[in-house]
């Protein structure tokens, strides 16, 4: 199930959000309402009127392979006149290098193919798929695809990780995957129903295989198509949002091994919706490695509560749950589970995320400060998996086919687990006895501080 993090009333009806993809301010967000001039704006460069007569719908830059832009690179936009136009960015402004009539009636989209310099996508609600070379004059299209898609064009996105594969959104609730190494005839590949008239579509910042979509009355949607794209399936939805879905996407925070952040909008409502699918677990279950990945994140955190819990084995209130450690630890576990997943060198291939690092340096100032604090963590922690962990180990065995006694040891006990909790609980109910209101309060805000960390690092 999705994990839905904040929500924010906007001043607007809002039709986009977009995360900045560069690397230093990855978690800025921006969302913006439709541009009724006809004109884009540019915040801290300048603004260029496209056409004084139209509406600005569209707007893309030009991006290598891997989603990066390019220092200086060329912006194509699109208009409600059904006008297309690039544009070329300096520091001190934006002009307009090129601009013809694409299609007769709304433009909804242009973008970039990731791979090949100088190649435009089209889509209008003419229900017309067109590409154009820019390296020559664009008033004629290198294709023009007027029949698979049912209704408007609304979103198309070349895949940024594997080259010849672009997505198409539509009014009519389908996503189209399409095979572009024949330019002048691109294939469709698969196809997959919404439920919904797909507004937006975006390829995930690391994973190649998912994409999210805003599909309008439908809410939003985490697609999942396969390595070479000849499936695509709805993996995953979110419906929390009740009006127009119409704004998604990633947050471009480097985030292996952990689940990602989305942000989506809705139009009637003006809420904007922070969230973190669950669909990365499951695609985790299906590659050996990738699941080692995650793994890691639990190892760093257990591992680092374990030993400082040792640390402190002669604090009275902390010994009776330093004694359950040889039981009830997971460090060992997760090391066996990461040895094989990983290799016996698995130490040098992983390392905490950023927010990950965060939860360790709390610990470390939980433990110098007030140790009796990291009760709370080992409950929030060391409970959890012994209440869903089984779960997982049980998914991981069935979907990975692992052999019975290999890739699970994190989430097996030499006792039944129900008796491994009854018994933490009897030790930290008994020590619970001698605390004051204070340090109960103390214990239970830092173990909302604990699942607040845990949650920005999903």
């Amino acid at each position: 199930m999705a994990v839905c993090h904040d929500q924010v009333v906007l001043d607007l009806n809002a039709d986009s959000v977009e995360f900045c993809p560069q690397a230093g301010h990855s978690r800025w967000l921006a969302a913006d309402a439709e541009a009724k001039d006809g004109s884009v704006q540019f915040t801290k460069l300048c603004r260029t009127e496209i056409d004084a007569s139209a509406m600005a719908l569209s707007l893309d830059f030009q991006r290598h392979s891997c989603g990066n832009v390019a220092e200086g690179s060329q912006l194509v936009a699109s208009t409600s006149a059904g006008g297309v136009c690039t544009l070329q960015a300096a520091e001190a402004d934006v002009r307009v290098t090129k601009s013809w009539q694409a299609h007769e009636m709304e433009a909804w989209v242009a973008a970039f193919d990731c791979w090949q310099e100088g190649l435009v996508y089209s889509g209008a609600d003419d229900c017309m798929f067109k590409a154009w070379d820019l390296r020559s004059s664009p008033g004629s299209p290198v294709f023009t695809n007027r029949k698979a898609h049912g209704a408007g064009v609304c979103c198309i996105a070349s895949s940024p990780w594997q080259k010849h594969l672009l997505c198409t959104g539509s009014y009519d609730e389908h996503v189209r995957l399409w095979d572009t190494r024949m330019a002048s005839k691109p294939i469709q590949i698969a196809q997959v129903c919404t439920g919904g008239g797909v507004w937006r579509l975006k390829w995930h910042p690391q994973d190649p295989t998912l994409l999210l979509a805003a599909c309008m009355h439908n809410g939003f949607a985490v697609l999942q198509a396969s390595v070479g794209g000849e499936s695509l399936r709805v993996a995953e939805e979110y419906n929390d949002q009740k009006t127009l879905g119409y704004g998604a996407d990633w947050c471009h925070m480097s985030c292996k091994g952990d689940a990602s952040l989305v942000a989506t909008c809705s139009f009637y409502d003006r809420l904007l919706h922070l969230w973190t699918p669950s669909t990365q677990l499951l695609v985790a279950f299906t590659n050996r490695r990738l699941y080692g990945q995650a793994l890691s994140r639990f190892w760093f955190v257990l591992s680092d509560i374990e030993r400082r819990l040792k640390e402190h084995k002669t604090h009275p209130d902390i010994r009776p749950i330093a004694e359950l450690l040889p039981e009830f630890g997971r460090t060992a576990g997760f090391s066996a589970d990461l040895e094989y997943f990983l290799g016996p060198r698995w130490r040098d291939q992983i390392q905490p995320s950023v927010e990950v690092q965060a939860y360790l340096t709390r610990l470390d100032r939980v433990s110098r400060e007030n140790p009796l604090l990291l009760l709370a963590h080992s409950y929030t922690q060391h409970m959890g998996l012994a209440f869903g962990g089984q779960i997982v180990g049980r998914m991981a065995r069935r979907t990975m086919s692992l052999p019975a006694d290999k890739g699970t040891a994190a989430f097996e006990y030499r006792e039944p687990v129900t008796q491994v909790r009854k018994r933490y609980c009897a030790a930290l109910n008994q020590v619970a006895e001698s605390f004051s209101e204070d340090q109960i309060r103390q214990l239970l805000e830092e173990r909302h501080q604990a699942f607040k960390v845990l949650l920005q690092g999903a």
